[in-house]
């Protein structure tokens, strides 16, 4: 059976990808600190919402407010996705520094990063109203890294796994970001070993580098990749 796929719009993605990410899969995004991975899932959704996908962004590091204003110095403007009901957030960043709530229809809170069962709930919940509106749907975990930083690591990836699978369940697409050095090698050993399609990135000689492989896909060479600039500059 023919693999659905979801373009990106970043040429070395789909042209490696055969077109685009599997429907149906989970997706990890790793690479060092100074990779803005977030910033490259956030590009990703964009693209599938103007293609008419439904899309969620999960953060544990920024408030949507904060992502917003930086994506919209990229041209990106999500309003009205969010009017439409086709685009939400899961904020489990807010609530962890003491910040208060905002009463919103599209953001639902976890009290902090590390309780993945918290933003399983909200995910799940957040999921279905979403697959009502389009069952094509993207998520986009932002950061896997941050949640996994407490002393019971095995257990919170477990539940990261079983939140990945449970997405998969439903034909979304699941798009986690890593950092490396930040978790137990075999944490993150066994993340990479439980997705379908890896993007390890990497800085050389100040251009941003890509390496593709998975679980059906053969293993690409290191490559340049070129991503989204602000607006005003090249």
């Amino acid at each position: 059976m023919q693999v659905q796929r979801a373009r990106t719009n970043i040429k070395s993605i789909d042209d490696a990808l055969e077109g685009g990410l599997p429907r149906s899969s989970t997706i990890l995004l790793c690479g060092p600190t100074n990779i803005q991975k977030g910033l490259i899932g956030a590009q990703i959704l964009f693209e599938r919402l103007k293609a008419g996908d439904t899309g969620l962004f999960i953060s544990t590091e920024n408030t949507p407010q904060s992502l917003k204003s930086n994506w919209n110095d990229f041209g990106w403007d999500f309003n009205t996705f969010e009017t439409s009901g086709y685009m939400k957030y899961v904020d489990a960043y807010t609530k962890s520094i003491g910040s208060a709530a905002i009463d919103s229809d599209i953001i639902e809170y976890a009290e902090n990063p590390q309780s993945l069962n918290e933003i399983s709930i909200a995910v799940t919940e957040l999921n279905e109203a979403l697959w009502n509106v389009n069952p094509d749907v993207i998520n986009v975990f932002d950061s896997g890294s941050t949640s996994l930083m407490q002393r019971d690591s095995v257990t919170l990836v477990n539940y990261l796994l079983a939140l990945m699978n449970k997405i998969k369940e439903t034909s979304a697409i699941f798009i986690i970001t890593m950092e490396e050095n930040m978790q137990d090698d075999k944490i993150l050993t066994r993340v990479r070993h439980s997705v379908d399609v890896i993007l390890d990135f990497k800085e050389e000689d100040k251009k941003t580098m890509i390496k593709i492989s998975g679980k059906d896909t053969p293993t690409t060479d290191w490559m340049p990749c070129q991503f989204a600039s602000k607006k005003g500059h090249l």
